[in-house]
């Protein structure tokens, strides 16, 4: 299944229609993918010499960096497919107007399935926006919220 699936991300990129990140339906395989790029983006920073801290969950942004009394705030995004399109949410860009954040995305991850159906990242290439300061002409809204009116 990884070959076929790497065959045809391949091809999406090479023809241009895999220009970035896109939906995982595979909820394993999208956390990999995550994964993978935490894992990435914290080894880049480490080797410059930041200590990392993961606040993914309790923050809007995945990274609290410090180096001395320097701190940075990094976003990581992990793709598939190539580096050109991220799905970002509307907490991550307000926190990138509010505040000057990093944007490490990590693409071109290479998925692997074992026997038992474990789902394994590896590769990936890095690309950093530093700052990372989402333009409005660079969003495009991905859908919208309905609300039923109260009777």
């Amino acid at each position: 299944m990884t070959d076929v699936l790497d065959a045809e991300t391949a091809v999406e990129v090479i023809a241009g229609r895999r220009r970035g990140q896109g939906f995982a339906t595979d909820v394993r395989a999208r956390k990999a993918v995550e994964d993978r790029g935490m894992a990435v983006v914290r080894a880049a920073l480490e080797t410059d010499g930041w200590d990392v801290e993961d606040v993914s969950r309790s923050r809007s942004y995945d990274f609290h960096c410090t180096r001395g009394s320097d701190e940075q705030r990094v976003e990581v995004k992990g793709s598939v497919g190539g580096p050109d399109e991220v799905i970002v949410t509307p907490n991550e860009v307000k926190n990138a107007r509010d505040h000057e954040v990093w944007l490490g995305i990590v693409s071109g991850i290479i998925l692997d399935w074992d026997a038992d159906g474990a789902v394994l990242a590896r590769a990936g290439t890095l690309l950093w926006h530093r700052p990372w300061s989402p333009a409005d002409e660079d969003l495009v809204p991905l859908g919208y919220k309905w609300v039923a009116p109260r009777s």
